[in-house]
C-alpha cells in the first residue's frame, strides 16, 4: 500500500525520527496532545457512492462494523499462516526496518511467518506495506467496499483492451503486516489517492492533518528537508487529529490527507487505494508535490497520467450530453439546499463533482 511508500515517505537512511532512537514511539506520541475528529455515527449502508458525491468525501470516516459495506473479508481468525498459504511461502516481499526506514532485502512470506512467530520483544521492528494481493488466492477472498468499487477510476474507466493485456494499476488490495511498535512517518498516499483500510487483527493509531493549502505547503517543505527525520510534522501543521481503529473497523481516508500511523500491537490489515473525481484539485496538488520532491517513479501511483486522461475523456462525454445542463442545475440546487440557502442562480464557473 502507499503508506510509507508514497509522497513524503521517509527516505532510506533517515534515522532517529524527531532526533531520538526508534525504540519508544508510544512515549514520543504520548507526550503530545491531539485533536479528535468529530464523531459521525455512520453505518456501512450509509457509505455509498451517492453519499460520497453529495458530501464530497472530505473527512476521514470510521465505520465500526463491516455490515452493509458490501465487502468480503477472510474469516475472523485469519492469521499470517493463512496469508502464507494463500500468497505462497516463496513469494518475495518488501520488508521495512522501522528504526532505519530502510528496506531489508531477500525476504519471503515464509521468512515473515517465522519472524512474526518470534516472541516479543523481537530484535527489530519490521513492517510490510506494499504486498499487493489482487492476483493471489487471498485476493480472491477479498472484495473491496462497494463505494470504492463504484468510485474507482481504475475499475470504471480503465479500458478492457489494456486490462486483458495485463496492463492495469494494481493498487486495489494490499495485505499490510505490521509488528507491534512500528511507526510509519507522515505521508500522503500516492497521487492523492483515497484509501480504504480494514483491520483484520490488531490495532492502529492514525495521526491526520487535513490537506489545506497551508498544511500541504508545510508538508512539501518538510518532505524536501534533509533533516526531515528530526521534526514531527504534527507539531508543524495547524491541527493534528488522532484516530484509533481496531479489529473489525474500516477506515476511509479522502484525497490528500496527510497521515502517520503507529501500531501498538501486531496487526494484519486489508486495504487499497483508488482515484476518483471528487477532489481533483487536491489530487493534482499531491502529484505536483511528488514531482517537486523527487519521489521515485516506483513509489508513485502506476499509470497515473494515463488514468487522468481516461477520466478527462469521460468527463468530456458527460458535459457534452444533452442532459448535462439540467443535471448540473439540480446538483447546484441540492448543494444550496444542504447549505441552507435557496436555489442556485449561478450560470458560469461550474465545477464537476466537487
Amino acid at each position: 500500500m502507499a503508506s510509507g511508500a508514497g509522497a513524503g515517505a521517509a527516505a532510506p537512511g533517515r534515522t532517529k525520527p524527531w532526533g531520538k532512537d526508534h525504540g519508544d514511539y508510544a512515549a514520543l506520541l504520548g507526550d503530545r496532545a491531539f485533536f479528535e475528529l468529530p464523531k459521525r455515527d455512520m453505518k456501512g449502508e450509509d457509505i455509498t457512492a451517492e453519499w460520497a458525491r453529495s458530501t464530497g468525501f472530505k473527512v476521514p470516516v470510521l465505520v465500526e462494523e463491516p455490515t452493509g459495506l458490501g465487502m468480503r473479508m477472510p474469516a475472523a481468525e485469519f492469521t499470517v499462516e493463512d496469508a502464507i498459504a494463500d500468497v505462497g511461502p516463496a513469494t518475495e516481499i518488501d520488508v521495512i526496518d522501522v528504526g532505519s526506514q530502510v528496506n531489508v532485502p531477500g525476504w519471503t512470506m515464509r521468512d515473515w511467518g517465522n519472524y512474526f512467530a518470534t516472541p516479543q520483544p523481537r530484535p527489530c521492528v519490521l513492517n510490510v506495506l506494499s504486498l499487493e494481493v489482487t492476483r493471489t488466492a487471498l485476493g480472491a477472498r477479498i472484495q473491496r467496499p462497494k463505494m470504492v468499487r463504484d468510485l474507482d477510476w481504475a475499475t470504471q474507466l480503465w479500458p478492457d483492451t489494456r486490462a486483458r493485456k495485463g496492463q492495469r494499476p494494481m493498487v486495489r488490495t494490499y495485505l499490510i503486516m505490521t509488528a507491534a511498535g512500528a511507526y510509519t512517518d507522515f505521508h500522503i498516499d500516492f497521487g492523492g489517492s483515497a484509501v480504504w483500510y480494514h483491520v483484520l487483527s490488531g490495532r492502529k493509531v492514525f495521526y491526520f492533518a487535513a490537506p489545506t493549502p497551508v498544511n500541504l505547503a508545510a508538508y512539501e517543505r518538510w518532505s524536501a528537508d534533509p533533516a526531515q527525520g528530526e521534526t514531527f510534522l504534527g507539531d508543524v501543521v495547524d491541527r493534528c487529529f488522532r484516530v484509533e481503529i481496531t479489529r473489525g473497523n474500516t477506515l476511509f481516508i479522502p484525497t490528500g490527507w496527510i497521515h502517520a500511523v503507529f501500531t501498538p500491537e501486531d496487526s494484519l490489515v486489508a486495504g487499497g487505494n483508488f482515484l476518483h473525481g471528487l477532489d481533483l484539485r487536491t489530487a493534482l496538488r499531491v502529484y505536483d508535490i511528488e514531482r517537486k520532491t523527487g519521489v521515485a517513479r516506483k513509489f508513485r501511483f502506476p499509470f497515473y497520467e494515463h488514468l487522468q486522461w481516461y477520466a478527462a475523456a469521460h468527463y468530456l462525454q458527460v458535459v457534452r450530453h444533452e442532459a448535462f445542463p439540467r443535471l448540473l442545475e439540480e446538483a447546484r440546487a441540492a448543494a444550496a439546499a444542504r447549505r441552507g440557502g435557496g436555489p442556485s442562480t449561478r450560470r458560469n464557473g461550474s465545477r464537476q463533482e466537487g
